[in-house]
């Protein structure tokens, strides 16, 4: 075969072998401007604006892995939720908040059912779908696609990865409720100034 050919071809493969990698900082790249433009404030000056970001991020939830989902809260929902103007806590984040903590009570029960799990394993083993909980909250979350592009991850490494995505999900999740409840930081000074202001 012609070198020329095939060094092309070689480089088609690399350039496909380094998409999930782009795409994953693409994600994390809006992940982070949807999260600096709520934290400056800017998402909230256009309520329209701030409905539209809520839409658009609480769609297709149930798709989004795990680990993905843990950089959503963290990069965009938490700054979103905790410099929203408390005047607008009700018009913004409720239609926020509201569907996306029923997705997550779902999501983090799923997956820290050792019975939800063990079924899901068995109905892909047999090659059925699996009608409750999408792919994306499977067993194996991303690990399939990582396999797919020709790197094997171990059982024990597989077991060990899922275990710390589950856990730091679960964790972000529960500090993150701590500070939407008014447990802890700053939005707990906010309601307490925004009363204060009210009186």
């Amino acid at each position: 075969t012609d070198p020329i050919l095939r060094a092309s071809m070689d480089g088609a493969g690399a350039l496909i072998r380094l998409r999930p990698r782009w795409l994953n900082e693409l994600r994390h790249l809006a992940y982070a401007m949807l999260g600096t433009s709520a934290s400056q404030r800017v998402l909230f000056t256009d309520p329209a604006l701030a409905s539209s970001v809520c839409r658009a991020v609480l769609s297709n939830l149930e798709h989004i892995e795990h680990r993905h989902m843990n950089t959503l809260l963290k990069q965009f929902v938490e700054p979103y939720v905790m410099s929203c103007p408390v005047p607008q806590l009700t018009q913004l984040v409720t239609p926020l908040l509201a569907p996306l903590l029923t997705h997550m009570l779902q999501r983090i029960s799923f997956i820290w059912s050792p019975q939800a799990a063990l079924q899901a394993k068995q109905q892909a083993q047999m090659g059925m779908a699996v009608p409750v909980q999408p792919a994306a909250w499977s067993p194996e979350g991303g690990l399939v696609l990582h396999e797919a592009a020709g790197t094997a991850v171990e059982d024990h490494v597989r077991d060990l990865i899922q275990e710390k995505i589950k856990r730091e999900l679960t964790r972000t999740y529960v500090s993150l409720l701590g500070a939407w409840l008014a447990l802890s930081g700053d939005l707990s000074k906010a309601f307490i100034n925004y009363q204060g202001d009210a009186k």
